[in-house]
């Protein structure tokens, strides 16, 4: 039963698909058509004798190709992805709270947060961490990331602090912030460490100097 072979008539048994393909399936790699999943393991034939597609398989340079596409593909869906889930989250709670104001304050933020993120990002890249993708890219990306991690920031925000307990509850979107960071970017944990420490550092700066203003 498990190689065909009659012991009595000292013969092979050869069942119809091994007639059609001129010799055992056994040990072939399974082959499926791609239309119907008819089971074609054996053929010789690249038609399925059970819907007539022709399953020509392409060569190692057009996978190649096919993979190359999709992830030059992904390499735009993915942070758009990201910015869609974040700022789509972060508005609408803005908005919920405080209506179209919270909605153009959260904007406003988020563009003064993201600009100076991006110009101390590249400037780490200048110095010392280089650039391993197209200037757009690197920019969508963390675009991405911002959006992301502002979910996490805002949660924490929400939620009563008293003394080490407080402290120890911002620590959780900071590290969420440099995981995205190592994830998206690409990054070591050393760089986005420092990234993320200059960056919320610049920030400070930032509203220090916009207060200051204000009050003259």
């Amino acid at each position: 039963m498990r190689c065909g072979y009659n012991r009595e008539t000292q013969q092979m048994v050869r069942t119809s698909m091994e007639q059609l393909s001129g010799g055992p399936t056994t040990g072939l790699k399974k082959r499926a058509c791609t239309k119907c999943k008819y089971d074609m393991t054996g053929l010789q034939s690249a038609r399925c004798p059970e819907c007539g597609t022709v399953n020509v398989k392409p060569d190692r340079k057009e996978l190649s190709r096919r993979e190359a596409k999709r992830q030059r593909l992904w390499m735009w869906v993915a942070p758009l992805i990201m910015i869609v889930v974040g700022c789509g989250l972060m508005g609408g709670l803005n908005f919920s709270r405080n209506g179209i104001e919270g909605l153009i304050a959260y904007a406003i933020t988020f563009g003064i947060s993201l600009a100076i993120g991006l110009f101390v990002y590249f400037a780490a890249s200048i110095m010392w961490i280089g650039f391993d993708e197209p200037l757009p890219v690197t920019a969508l990306r963390l675009t991405g990331v911002y959006a992301l991690a502002d979910i996490g920031f805002s949660l924490v925000g929400m939620i009563p602090r008293f003394g080490m307990v407080g402290f120890a509850i911002w620590l959780v979107p900071a590290m969420i912030y440099v995981g995205l960071l190592v994830k998206v970017m690409d990054i070591e944990t050393e760089d986005a460490v420092i990234v993320a420490a200059i960056t919320t550092v610049a920030k400070i700066l930032v509203v220090f100097i916009v207060v200051a203003t204000l009050l003259g």
